[in-house]
């Protein structure tokens, strides 16, 4: 694909609008043309006329299997790249279903950071085409200005949160009175999980997981809620509504006083790092979990994939390549223990960083831990601060280790050419010397 012949097109389906925009903010810069579609449906009426280079595609839609879909279209013969962005998904089975059968070039749990998806799109871009040339001619993409737009969208997304969280309290006052529907309000909380903490708002990203998993709960059985889940609901809902409202308020004061842009400034405002951090796969089969330690982690900037089962994990790593691996202990049908130990017994990741995170904290099952391989034992309860660290002194360990074995192996490559060199220079000296004794003989 080369956009100097012809326009990039982006197709983007995805049912919250925000996050679209926020696609859009990360990938206009590289498209021609970006176009939405809310749904399966939507995206059926436009892919025939859009001619899509890259599919961005959210799993989680309303009106039908985006799996299928996807596999249908393949089987029709669409070959356009497809991103795969979602909340859903988390089944290794899903993952390499998506990527070995279905042709899924990047996948990516939500939530994503703005930098993060511009840098993996601009990765992609740099590949396949160079930006369109039916855009004015520049040095690059003007990131300042990028930068301004995500803060803005930001600025304008906190500023809604309220209003939405005051609907969410309703809607659940509704509920605890046996009125309306329990599916609108968690399909409401489903977005803002799956949107907030890409906009910087961890922590509200943090307590939208709880109301989405209450709501879940409520939307299975209502009449079987107990007291303390609808008071978890509600507190969550009271806290969300304080915490966005508080940010308004910073917001509105801070743009009474005038700043000075920067690039730097501006990630930092939205809780980014200036830089691609790394990347760890997480296997538990507690959902709730590993949502927790993916916002956690997210904070760094890190680029996190979390499963709930490990059935195809060795695919899964083959393809990710990623920089650590956390293991639960005790999952259905399968023991961490022995999940990390053939992990061991495979030669790409005897060097893998491999932590286990876990409620058991007997010193038995300590050393047991060790003695399959791992690298590290962290028991649940979680410290945030605590898992930051050690997670990013395994991850950067193993860098630097990779990165001096590197070095070391050149270096023993170069001595080793200059020790042949040497060696033919000699043997070279020693023929020259004998040739010139049987002329003068």
């Amino acid at each position: 694909m080369d956009s100097n012949n012809k326009q990039t097109t982006i197709l983007l389906i995805d049912s919250d609008d925000r996050f679209r925009r926020l696609i859009i903010s990360a990938g206009e810069q590289y498209a021609s043309r970006i176009i939405q579609a809310t749904s399966l449906a939507e995206a059926e009426l436009e892919l025939p006329f859009c001619k899509a280079d890259l599919i961005i595609l959210d799993c989680q839609l309303k009106d039908g299997d985006a799996m299928n879909w996807l596999q249908a279209k393949r089987q029709s013969g669409m070959n356009a790249e497809v991103f795969v962005i979602t909340n859903g998904c988390h089944l290794t089975s899903d993952y390499t279903k998506l990527k070995s059968e279905l042709g899924v070039k990047v996948f990516l749990h939500k939530p994503v950071s703005p930098y993060i998806l511009g840098e993996i799109l601009k990765e992609h871009f740099q590949v396949d085409s160079k930006p369109s040339a039916t855009k004015p001619p520049s040095d690059g993409p003007d990131l300042d200005a990028i930068e301004r737009e995500i803060k803005a969208l930001s600025t304008e997304y906190m500023r809604e949160l309220p209003e939405r969280f005051e609907f969410l309290k309703r809607q659940v006052q509704d509920l605890k009175l046996g009125r309306g529907e329990a599916s609108t309000a968690k399909n409401e909380a489903h977005k803002i999980k799956g949107t907030a903490s890409s906009y910087g708002a961890h922590e509200i990203g943090k307590l939208a997981v709880v109301i989405d998993d209450c709501l879940r709960k409520v939307d299975a059985n209502a009449s079987a809620c107990d007291a303390a889940l609808w008071k978890t609901l509600e507190d969550a809902i009271d806290e969300a509504l304080r915490v966005s409202q508080e940010s308004v308020d910073q917001s509105n004061s801070e743009a009474a006083v005038p700043a000075v842009y920067s690039e730097r400034q501006a990630l930092s405002s939205l809780g980014l790092s200036c830089g691609r951090g790394h990347n760890i796969v997480i296997v538990d089969d507690d959902p709730d979990f590993t949502k927790r330690v993916s916002l956690v982690l997210g904070y760094e900037d890190m680029l996190v994939y979390s499963f709930n089962d490990a059935k195809n994990l060795s695919a899964v790593l083959a393809d990710l390549s990623p920089d650590l691996l956390i293991l639960d202990l005790n999952m259905p049908d399968v023991d961490g223990f022995e999940v990390c130990k053939r992990i061991r017994l495979d030669s790409r990741w005897r060097n893998l960083p491999i932590v286990f995170l876990t409620a058991q904290t007997g010193w038995e099952t300590r050393v047991a831990a060790f003695d399959a391989g791992a690298d590290d034992y962290i028991p649940k309860p979680v410290v945030n601060q605590e898992l930051i660290a050690r997670i990013r002194f395994r991850a950067e360990k193993s860098r630097l280790q990779e990165q001096v074995q590197s070095q070391t192996s050149i270096n023993q490559l170069l001595w080793r050419a200059m020790y042949m060199l040497l060696v033919q220079s000699q043997a070279t000296s020693r023929q020259e010397g004998l040739s010139s004794s049987g002329k003068s003989g």
